[in-house]
């Protein structure tokens, strides 16, 4: 007989099958019926909202550091996870326990019985349901948002930020937000409401920034852009942190030392910075040298963290689209690390081949393994018909993870680089999580 956990699991099991219909803010629309049938009311938050294309965990992560040193008490949601749902449920500096998740999920699937359209909930109306009852129990009002996939049409934009941030913009996932840089940005630009008070613009992307700045032209509030209100200066990057002088609207930060690695961290960090200063604006209260403790003990896993394992040096890091792994090829090249081998998977409605030429690395061999995310898995034929088109590509297919694994262990001592594991969040955890498990997978 399963217990309440294993219960709560199975019941969320079947909303990643679902595809949703998200024409037409239909998506929207069942969220905002959710919230009704759930008697959840969003005025009794704040929200701090977060849409992008690359850097919105480490955003939000480093966000909600500054806000715990200062002891600001606030809720985060963040996606996806690693290992398990509860981590991205989180108070403080901690995530929703075992238990309780299981009392919440379980109590949404009670009241979802009777919804009538129950057969187009979408795996993240479940999540949003769940964040904003996990926030209600604790009498959470200030609440960091992380957007998934994000548009007019996601279940998140039920949401009226008080501050919403705009992080790096790039073409992912076409398919729902548009086939352009400009179509992206303009769906994405929906968080921003009638009651936000600030609009954070993080984003590099010239032509991101010029839609950004035709919305500016029509607000009623202010926005702050990256490079433009805020600056990042005398960056200096190394393969134990960054080091750099934040220039605000109002703050000056110099040396900080970031231990979070590769340059675009740097760029997150002024985001969130950013983010602070409109929160100080609007009544919060900061002890700047606590913001700084903050970001100086920021720690986030699975993006450029450096793992050794019997022997092997491994590099996590989640980059799951062509931008990210053309940043992450980058801040390897600058930090001089030897990258031997590629542990890698793809998602479905992905560039294939953008991305494994956005990351491939001469000399090094690719171990093509199946994304454990089962629904948005592509055969290994479609990647590799791709990868055969870059030329003279050293690969490798294996029909699991565990086995790639065991091959590497198995060859240990004729690697002398480090292993790259990346391409899916969902990968990198699953890999990570092994490791930790300890030694059965490498006998």
């Amino acid at each position: 007989m399963m217990n309440s956990y294993e219960q709560a699991i199975q019941y969320l099991s079947q909303f990643y099958k679902r595809t949703i219909n998200r024409r037409n803010e239909h998506h929207l629309h069942i969220m905002n019926e959710l919230l009704e049938h759930c008697s959840i009311n969003l005025d009794e938050f704040q929200f701090v909202q977060i849409a992008g294309s690359c850097g919105k965990g480490s955003t939000t992560f480093l966000l909600s550091n500054m806000l715990h040193e200062n002891g600001i008490v606030h809720g985060v949601f963040t996606g996806p996870h690693l290992a398990k749902y509860e981590e991205r449920f989180r108070m403080n500096d901690g995530q929703i326990n075992e238990e309780e998740f299981s009392q919440i999920v379980l109590d949404i699937a009670d009241r979802l019985r009777s919804y009538p359209r129950f057969q187009e909930i979408g795996h993240m109306h479940v999540m949003v349901l769940i964040a904003l009852f996990f926030f209600t129990n604790h009498h959470i009002q200030l609440v960091i948002f992380e957007n998934g996939v994000g548009g007019a049409s996601d279940p998140s934009n039920v949401f009226n930020p008080i501050v919403a941030i705009l992080t790096e913009i790039t073409l992912d996932h076409c398919h729902l937000l548009g086939s352009s840089i400009e179509e992206i940005t303009q769906d994405k630009l929906h968080i921003v409401k009638k009651e936000t008070q600030f609009v954070v613009c993080g984003m590099k992307n010239p032509a991101a920034r010029t839609i950004a700045e035709e919305k500016e032209k029509e607000a009623n509030q202010p926005f702050v852009f990256y490079e433009r209100d805020y600056h990042s200066e005398n960056v200096r990057t190394s393969v134990q942190s960054n080091q750099f002088d934040y220039k605000g609207m109002d703050l000056i930060l110099n040396e900080i030392s970031l231990p979070l690695l590769g340059e675009h961290q740097v760029q997150n960090t002024s985001n969130a910075l950013a983010a602070i200063e409109c929160l100080s604006q609007l009544g919060y209260d900061f002890a700047w040298e606590k913001v700084r403790k903050g970001i100086e003990h920021t720690a986030i896993p699975c993006r450029m963290e450096m793992v050794r394992h019997h022997g092997i040096s491994f590099l996590f890091d989640g980059a799951h689209n062509s931008l990210e792994l053309e940043t992450l090829k980058k801040n390897i090249q600058t930090l001089n690390l030897d990258i031997s081998k590629i542990i890698m998977t793809v998602s479905s409605n992905k560039d294939i081949r953008d991305m494994m030429q956005s990351i491939y690395l001469e000399g090094t061999e690719i171990l093509l393994v199946p994304n454990p995310f089962i629904e948005r898995r592509v055969s290994f034929s479609e990647i590799t018909s791709q990868l055969d088109t870059l030329g003279h590509v050293n690969y490798r297919t294996f029909e699991n993870i565990e086995s790639s694994l065991q091959y590497l262990y198995q060859n240990a001592a004729n690697i002398n680089g480090t292993v790259l594991v990346t391409g899916s969040l969902y990968l990198v955890g699953r890999i990570k999580n092994i490791i930790n498990q300890g030694d059965n997978y490498f006998a």
